[in-house]
């Protein structure tokens, strides 16, 4: 019953010798494949990107102003921003519709101004794979390999009720738009939904989706 399989973990995974053996082995099976890349090595990778039958791509990303970009990541925003552009050019040329491109937001303190910024630089990117956003986590498996400065970056609940609210805002704006190519995190979360609406118009959950639709493997082949 496997449906699609999402090839990332806590690291880059376009980095990953079997990567593109991987998403193969997914493509001839006829299940669907995506990932979340720090974006960085995209310009390289073009070609093997749209040969691999990935269905989305989503590149992770804190802040749309390059200072704030390299100081959080270590990179720099115009490379990745220039692999997504000829990724979407080479796409094109192709006549192909995947995979799809978007963001992958996470919200920290010192950033949670840059919301609306990032969904420009979509838009003026022509990127359709839609923008997940997440708040950086302060659970214990994260927050314990956190420095004190990363920690601090955690935003208190009522400001990530107030981000909800802005985020479900822009998703409304009228230059911004996403494929029906759907990434993993929004089918999973659309196999749980019950009809109900929380705060910010987010819809709510009377289960959690990865106990009842997912299964975890790490890259040692335990599965939970």
């Amino acid at each position: 019953n496997l449906q699609h399989v999402e090839i990332q973990g806590d690291a880059e995974p376009l980095m990953h010798p079997q990567f593109f053996r991987m998403t193969a082995l997914a493509r001839e099976r006829g299940i669907k494949a995506s990932t979340i890349t720090n974006g960085s090595l995209i310009g390289r990778q073009v070609e093997r990107i749209l040969d691999s039958g990935l269905a989305s791509v989503m590149v992770s990303i804190e802040s749309a102003v390059a200072e704030d970009f390299k100081r959080i990541r270590g990179g720099r925003l115009d490379d990745v921003t220039r692999g997504i552009g000829e990724l979407l050019r080479a796409r094109a040329a192709r006549g192909q519709a995947t995979p799809t491109v978007g963001f992958a937001m996470t919200i920290l303190r010192h950033t949670q101004d840059q919301l609306t910024p990032i969904f420009e630089l979509y838009e003026r990117l022509g990127m359709d794979g839609g923008i997940l956003c997440h708040m950086l986590s302060d659970m214990t498996p994260y927050a314990q390999h956190y420095t004190d400065a990363m920690r601090s970056e955690v935003l208190p609940e009522l400001n990530q009720s107030l981000m909800w609210t802005r985020y479900a805002r822009n998703v409304k704006r009228p230059g911004y738009h996403e494929s029906p190519i759907r990434h993993f995190w929004n089918d999973l979360m659309s196999t749980a939904r019950d009809g109900q609406t929380g705060k910010a118009g987010v819809s709510a959950f009377t289960r959690c989706p990865w106990l009842d639709h997912s299964l975890f493997v790490n890259r040692h082949g335990l599965a939970t």
